[in-house]
């Protein structure tokens, strides 16, 4: 198996998780963002690689957005506890 096929298999492998822990809308979600960026750093070595300069600069937009998902995730909202008692409409 040579690097670039462990580069793309890598890439496709950690972007399904991180799609399928956004889908799946729990606390551990934000976490996609981070399986993002593995994938993101994987395609970008096998766009390289390969010279696919398309998937490469898709990919630099995809790495931005990742970035700006664990910012959105991570810095933004603090991990705290959440209380099923509260409501959308009791935070208005």
């Amino acid at each position: 198996m040579t690097p670039t096929l462990i580069f793309e298999w890598l890439g496709c492998i950690t972007g399904v998780i991180g799609s399928a822990l956004l889908a799946a809308n729990t606390a551990q979600s934000r976490w996609g963002f981070v399986w993002y960026l593995a994938s993101n750093a994987c395609w970008l070595v096998f766009a390289v690689s390969t010279t696919a300069w398309g998937l490469f600069t898709m990919q630099i937009v995809f790495t931005a957005v990742s970035l700006y998902g664990v910012y959105r995730w991570f810095a933004r909202r603090p991990l705290r506890p959440i209380d099923a008692s509260t409501t959308v409409s009791d935070a208005r």
